[in-house]
């Protein structure tokens, strides 16, 4: 019997560990402990399986997922820390150290509600907790809630009236409420309570920086040095410091100290040869630590790109793939790699890419900046001007927003919303060059010219290789009738960048005007071949051989267009003009309805289908044509704008015009034609305020437009302003007398005099 007792022990054994390894519970615990020992190891990589293997069995263990979230939070992985921050938050609800995590991260995010909700819940598991009411102070600031997050900074300093961080809060509250007096005592406050806190007084520096006292502002950064000689934040700060008061030679010590301490601080300092002009200096030094494969390897990879990317895009692409490479999920690197993709005229890979680093960093500024951009290029004004104001969300200061901002209200004739974000760009970048230009470009828009010449002319003092500003010089001299000095700046900014698009349309219209043509066409020629995709040189090659009669190659070059950018209602048009004027309506529209056969989700196709059988009066098929175009692609905004304009005209379903020509002005807020429509379905459903708006919008984009004036007469009318519709029912009849609404006009005006108005 002695010697069965081993083999039971044995069986015993293996049984209890099968029941073990059956147990849910003992297993998931089992793994988060080998989890937390990897943690204390710092092998992390091998913690995140074992935390995600205790997951796996219980899929709410809500504990492993804060553990996790924690973890790649350490290998700033922000996609995986936000995804099981929230997951946490959500299954441990009284966790309130989850709760405000979450919360901070949906704070970096711009997801200010959820933040401030995130943090109610931690108030609620423990009501004096410090940092639940600071991230909700934020959070509320972040929705202009400016009382009620000065509130919950000082119920922060009543929680803990001996730490700094509540103090330091209300600064930044008072100091958003515009009271500079009571922030300044906030923050004397916070440093005399937590005198060693390098945040009390970096945020001090902030304050005094901002006031413009910067010998105050030295000297908190000294304070903080002595704390913590080797802190990034300080020593940045203070070069940042010694470089806007002159002492170059200061900074540059400063970083050559920190570069030989920190491999990592070598970045700062290549950046500083570059806006130093010693270029090849930067690129030998990050060549050197970029080979070493350390931690600066993706950094440096990034910033040899972005030497090239002006000058080689072929050539910087290599770095970002190496970076890439290096970390797949890089923000940086991908936000550079769309930007290089959409210089390539690769509109669609730029997209793919810029969206996959918003979903990864949702907090991204620089992300949604990229991606606004690249909305422009592809024409859709409406998701670039939502990407620009979310960039702005995340980060306020991102004057590089404001100005993409106010180059989209110009460009759709709104120059006082162009003025408010050009001012802001200028407020928040005083130095910065497009900054100061976009804020010219509106003032030449407004026509003052008073207001734009001493800023054009201190910024070409500025900046004598820039393009763009010797462009708005020669607008500037051209509306001064000084044509010759006007063509002189305008020819400097096409040889300083021969892509320049106004610059070469103002050109060709001298050309033209001197009866040049050959000049023109070798100008046009030259830039196709330099930017063979680019839709705005296209464009002005289309309406140069249209205005030559070179219906051919003004063809060629238009179709090409539309295939690129389907929303480019301008080609469409000019494709229109091309074939009425050779008298092929017949013809191309053969043509068009084989490629629609061919390719049936071709927008471009079925929308130049649905114009020409417009033009021919074979209204159904149109409608047919417009509506395949929109099934394949809900925003088509030139086939969304035809029939809601069509409807309109017959009276049918007026509710569903609304909302095309919505979706039409949405998509093309620049052109009036989109305006004009959604004014006129307004009209039809009787909502003559709201037409009147939108009308009086799209007649100041386009005053010469005689149908526009026309309905614009009609809405004052229904509005009973029967003096101003009288003087625009006059206005359509002296610019088009002849048109199709002429006597439609006559007779509302006779009707007019008749009521005695």
């Amino acid at each position: 019997m002695r010697k069965l007792v081993p083999a039971l022990l044995l069986v015993t054994s293996a049984l209890a560990s099968s029941a073990c390894s059956q147990d849910p519970d003992v297993a998931k615990r089992g793994f988060m402990r080998r989890a937390d020992e990897y943690v204390r190891a710092n092998k992390l990589a091998e913690a995140v399986i074992e935390y995600r293997n205790a997951i796996q069995i219980d899929s709410r263990f809500g504990e492993a997922r804060l553990k996790l979230a924690d973890t790649y939070a350490v290998l700033k992985d922000a996609t995986g820390a936000r995804r099981e921050y929230l997951r946490a938050a959500d299954l441990l609800p009284e966790n309130a150290d989850a709760q405000i995590k979450a919360a901070t991260l949906l704070l970096l995010s711009g997801e200010f509600e959820d933040a401030e909700r995130r943090a109610q819940r931690a108030l609620a598991v423990q009501p004096d907790n410090v940092q639940a009411l600071i991230v909700r102070a934020h959070a509320l600031a972040r929705m202009d809630r400016l009382d009620a997050a000065l509130q919950q900074a000082e119920e922060a300093v009543r929680a803990s009236p001996e730490s700094g961080e509540g103090y330091l809060t209300v600064g930044n509250m008072q100091l958003a409420k515009g009271d500079r007096d009571k922030a300044e005592d906030a923050f004397v406050e916070a440093v005399r309570k937590a005198p060693k806190s390098v945040e009390a007084r970096l945020a001090f520096t902030r304050f005094y920086w901002a006031a413009g006292k910067l010998t105050e502002a030295e000297a908190q950064l000294n304070e903080a040095l002595k704390l913590d000689e080797g802190h990034p934040l300080v020593n940045r700060a203070l070069i940042y410091l010694y470089l806007s008061t002159g002492r170059k030679s200061e900074a540059e010590k400063s970083l050559r100290t920190m570069a030989a301490k920190d491999v990592r601080d070598t970045l700062p300092l290549a950046d500083y040869l570059v806006a130093t002009g010693r270029t090849p200096e930067a690129r030998t030094l990050l060549e050197s630590i970029a080979a070493d494969k350390r931690d600066v390897f993706v950094e440096a990879q990034l910033r040899l790109a972005r030497l090239l990317t002006v000058a080689d895009v072929d050539g910087a692409m290599p770095f970002v793939e190496k970076a890439l490479a290096a970390n797949p999920r890089h923000t940086d690197a991908l936000v550079l790699k769309a930007d290089l993709l959409s210089r390539k005229g690769d509109r669609d890979g730029a997209l793919r890419t810029v969206q996959e680093a918003t979903q990864n960093d949702p907090g991204s500024a620089p992300a949604r900046l990229v991606l606004g951009r690249i909305y422009l290029l592809r024409g859709d004004s409406a998701a670039a001007m939502t990407a620009f104001n979310e960039a702005l969300q995340r980060n306020p200061r991102l004057y590089q927003a404001d100005v993409e901002l106010a180059r989209v209200h110009l460009a759709a004739g709104r120059a006082r919303d162009a003025e408010q974000f050009a001012r802001s760009a200028v407020q928040q970048a005083p130095n910065a060059r497009e900054a100061q230009l976009v804020l010219a470009r509106v003032e030449l828009a407004k026509g003052d010219l008073g207001s734009a010449e001493p800023r054009l002319r201190t910024l070409a003092r500025s900046f004598p290789g820039s393009s763009e500003v010797q462009a708005q010089l020669g607008v500037l001299e051209l509306r001064k009738k000084n044509t010759a000095a006007g063509r002189a700046s305008l020819e400097r900014a096409v040889a300083l960048d021969p892509g320049n698009v106004d610059a070469l349309s103002n050109l060709i219209s001298l050309d033209l005007e001197r009866s040049q043509p050959s000049v023109a066409k070798a100008r046009t020629e030259a830039m196709l071949a330099k930017a063979p995709r680019d839709t705005r040189v296209m464009l002005v090659a289309g309406t140069l051989h249209w205005h030559l009669k070179e219906y051919g190659q003004a063809e060629q070059v238009l179709r090409r267009a539309v295939d690129i950018d389907p929303a480019l209602t301008p080609a469409y048009a000019l494709l229109a003009r091309v074939y009425f004027a050779q008298g092929r309506t017949n013809e191309a529209l053969v043509e068009y309805q084989g490629i629609a056969r061919r390719d049936p989700k071709s927008v471009s196709a079925l929308t130049l289908v649905g114009m020409l059988q417009q033009e021919q009066q074979r209204r159904p098929e149109a409608k047919t044509a417009y509506q395949q175009a929109l099934a394949v692609d809900s925003n088509a905004a030139v086939a969304a704008n035809n029939l809601a304009w069509m409807y309109a005209e017959d009276g049918e379903r007026l509710d569903e015009a609304l909302q095309l020509a919505r979706v039409a002005r949405a998509r093309m807020p620049q052109s009036a034609d989109a305006g004009d429509t959604l004014g006129w379905v307004l009209y039809k459903k009787g909502l003559f305020e709201s037409a009147l708006s939108v009308l009086k919008e799209a007649a100041a984009q386009d005053p010469q437009n005689a149908d526009l004036q026309y309905h614009l007469g009609l809405a004052y009318a229904k509005t009973d302003n029967f003096r101003l519709a009288r003087q625009k029912l006059e206005s359509a009849l002296a610019l088009n007398p002849s048109s199709s609404l002429a006597a439609e006009a006559r007779n509302t005006l006779r009707q007019l005099e008749a009521m005695g108005s």
